[in-house]
This record gives C-alpha cells, structure tokens and sequence, in this order.
C-alpha cells in the first residue's frame, strides 16, 4: 500500500539488515556442534545451527528499533527484502506499528 502524500517513507529514517544470532562463541560451537551430530544421526540438524536476526535501527541514531529471528541465511534474505520493501511503502508509524503487532 503507497504511503499518503506528503509522508516520508521509513526507509530514510530507518534501515535494516542481519546479524548472526547474538551468543557466546562456546554456545555457538555448541549449537554447531549438535547440529552436525544431529544431521549425522537423523539427516536434518538445520534447525540447531544459530541462524540470523534481523535488525532494524534509526539512520540517525543507530538506536535499534527491531530485533526478530529471522531463520537460517535463505529465509533472512528473503524476510530482509520483504522488510525493506515495506521500509519504502511505509511511514515509520505504520512499519513500527504493523511489527510491534507480530511481536505480541
């Protein structure tokens, strides 16, 4: 949906990105390590390794505004571009309303 005129987009104000999952280095081996066990024993251990977050912070401030998980790398590519998307269709009011919504 175009924003109204006159209405910045929120893709001059905000901007996102992914970040590896935030955790220790021994987590993460961890995690990686299961995963290779699991994918050994079972076929599949995808789910184990620490996967992406994406983020959305101010240009201006670098404040962060969003963090969500966002899966593994295809499926954070794929959540990034869609959230871009909406960065250019939307007002910052309507993108910080619509995902505040989700995370509840």
């Amino acid at each position: 949906m175009p924003i109204e005129d006159g209405v910045e987009p929120a893709s001059l104000h905000l901007e996102a990105r992914v970040e590896d999952r935030r955790q220790s280095r021994s987590a993460r081996w961890m995690r990686v390590a299961l995963a290779a066990a699991f994918t050994g024993l079972f076929g599949d251990g995808n789910d184990l390794l620490p996967g992406m977050e994406l983020v959305v912070t101010r240009r201006s401030t670098g404040r962060e505004v969003l963090r969500v998980k966002a899966g593994g790398l295809e499926e954070a590519s794929r959540l990034l571009a869609q959230v871009r998307r909406e960065l250019d269709e939307q007002s910052v009011a309507e993108f910080v309303r619509a995902w505040r919504r989700l995370e509840d």
